[in-house]
């Protein structure tokens, strides 16, 4: 049914019941109910309609609706970031190559303080990155430790040896330093600070070499034993053994040679002998005289190394073989070379040696810095790397002599030099620098 049908039904059904109202003879009557509720029952029905007009589905309407959400914007994900990329790995050092010294001025002495390196003895350690000097002057007397990579002092050494020479670093263990110390053999850890008795030699009152006598590469020591007569005292740092054998009177200096194979005794008169470790008896000798004696092990042996100022060998450089084999001048008049100059000293190691001469520099050699390489098979394959005036003009006498320390791998040369100051100070260069 539409909305006019039903409009029209209602008003027909609306009509018939007023028609069936009485009606009397017309007079004013106050009362209106009948025709309220007529038009109640219009009131009702028009709503009636209305509301099945809402409802109906006959015909289309209009619905408003509620509006419609835009549907949301999706930024997209970026993109996973990519790692970014990791730094270049430097490489692992290799443990076994030494780390580069600082090269030049090494230490900063203060007016009046002396740094100096031990003749004979190498000042570095195995690794070479610790140099082991004396101090003395304004600084107090006493060993002290430098970091050669920064040249900062890493320690001073509460040892007190027989000799200020006779300090030395263990063969056989890192940033250790080694002493006899009384009767006792002593070892100080550089970077732990500390001491500790590594033997003590019953009965002896003390043990002395007598002159720098650093350990073999083995590890062997040796010294007297003093307030014992003549007896002299072998100690293996690798086996902890010790074992005692009979010297002479007159010696009074004792070394063993790198390799740990020969003992060498010195007398007053620079008679050395050479003996091998453990057999009685004396073996090859020669005259050092005055000369500062150093040793190495090459391809051919053990081999001292001294200055000759006198004698059938004369050099500045003179290989003197243990198993007494004829002397060899490597530097000399005989090899073209000028006479040696007064104060050498000396350091080996392998085939190559390092020395500094005093006098002027305007001398051939005068205040230099040598190095010299070559002679594993022969002395007069020598040759002379360089030569670097080391700047000291000896003004505080012993103090200022340039002593030399050739690194254990040959790489580098330590010295010391007052450079003309009122300090001595250490200096590195290269040995071919």
């Amino acid at each position: 049914m539409n909305i006019d049908d039903a409009l029209r039904q209602a008003s027909n059904e609306l009509r018939s019941q007023v028609d069936d109202v009485p009606v009397g003879d017309f007079e004013p009557n106050r009362s209106a109910a009948p025709l309220g509720a007529a038009v109640l029952v219009l009131i009702v029905a028009l709503i009636a309609v209305a509301g099945w007009r809402a409802t109906s589905q006959e015909e289309p309407v209009d619905v408003v609706t509620r509006p419609e959400v835009p549907t949301a914007v999706v930024e997209p994900s970026p993109a996973p970031a990519e790692p970014a990329p990791e730094p270049d790995q430097a490489e692992t050092p290799d443990a076994s190559i030494p780390l580069a010294p600082q090269v030049g001025q090494l230490t900063a002495a203060s007016s009046g303080e002396f740094f100096v390196l031990s003749p004979g003895v190498s000042a570095w350690n195995r690794d070479e990155s610790l140099l082991l000097a004396y101090r003395t002057g304004t600084g107090g007397p006493g060993h002290v430790v430098f970091d050669t990579a920064t040249g900062e002092m890493v320690a001073t050494v509460p040892l007190d040896p027989p000799d200020i020479e006779q300090v030395y670093w263990h063969p056989l263990i890192d940033e250790t330093v080694i002493a006899f110390v009384g009767a006792d053999l002593v070892a100080f850890d550089v970077r732990g600070g500390t001491t500790e008795v590594l033997h003590s030699f019953d009965g002896c009152e003390s043990v002395d070499a007598g002159y720098p006598s650093p350990p073999s590469i083995t590890g062997v020591l040796v010294g007297f034993c003093e307030g014992v007569g003549s007896q002299a005292v072998r100690f293996d740092l690798a086996s902890g053994e010790e074992d005692r054998f009979s010297i002479d009177d007159d010696a009074d200096a004792i070394q063993v040679s790198p390799s740990g194979t020969y003992v060498l005794t010195i007398a007053p008169d620079g008679l050395v002998q050479v003996r091998d470790v453990g057999v009685s008896g004396d073996g090859v000798s020669f005259e050092l005289g005055g000369a500062v004696l150093t040793m190495i092990t090459t391809e051919l042996g053990d081999n001292a190394v001294v200055a000759h100022f006198d004698g059938d060998s004369i050099g500045s450089v003179v290989l003197v073989p243990l198993d007494g084999s004829p002397a060899s001048v490597v530097v000399g008049p005989e090899r073209g070379d000028e006479y040696p100059p007064s104060g050498t000293q000396i350091s080996a190691m392998g085939d190559r040696v390092a020395f500094s001469t005093a006098g002027p520099v305007a001398d051939e050699l005068g205040g230099r810095i040598v190095s010299v390489t070559g002679f594993v098979d022969a002395a007069d394959a020598a040759t002379i790397v360089q030569t670097l005036p080391h700047g000291s003009e000896g003004l505080h006498d012993y103090w200022s002599r340039a002593f030399v320390s050739l690194s254990p791998t040959g790489r580098w040369i330590a010295y010391a030099s007052d450079q003309g100051s009122d300090r001595v100070d250490l200096f590195v260069t290269g040995f071919d620098a």
